[in-house]
């Protein structure tokens, strides 16, 4: 798990190299900010927004939960921005 309590950014390594479905559960205080999901494929050099099955890049704001699909050996970095004393939980579990 991993918690958020300010503006920032948190990454992740995919376990063990394998891709495939992830539950992802956010949840907490977001202090009217978004959280952004990214995902690098090159071990964190560049990153790209995780997007929705209609193409939009996923910004969350409000407790969330669904499940994604990661590739193999990614890393996922959360990225928090615009946030007043924020307080979110974020899990990424392996389905």
């Amino acid at each position: 798990m991993i918690n958020l309590t300010a503006d920032g950014n948190s990454t992740v390594d995919i376990a063990q190299g394998a891709g495939g479905d992830y539950f992802l559960d956010v949840n907490g205080t977001f202090g009217g900010g978004s959280l952004a999901v990214q995902i690098s494929n090159d071990r964190g050099t560049n990153y790209s927004p995780l997007t929705t099955a209609v193409g939009a890049d996923l910004a969350i704001t409000a407790d969330y939960n669904a499940i994604v699909v990661l590739p193999q050996r990614a890393k996922v970095k959360f990225v928090l921005t615009g946030s007043t004393s924020p307080d979110l939980d974020i899990n990424l579990v392996e389905v």
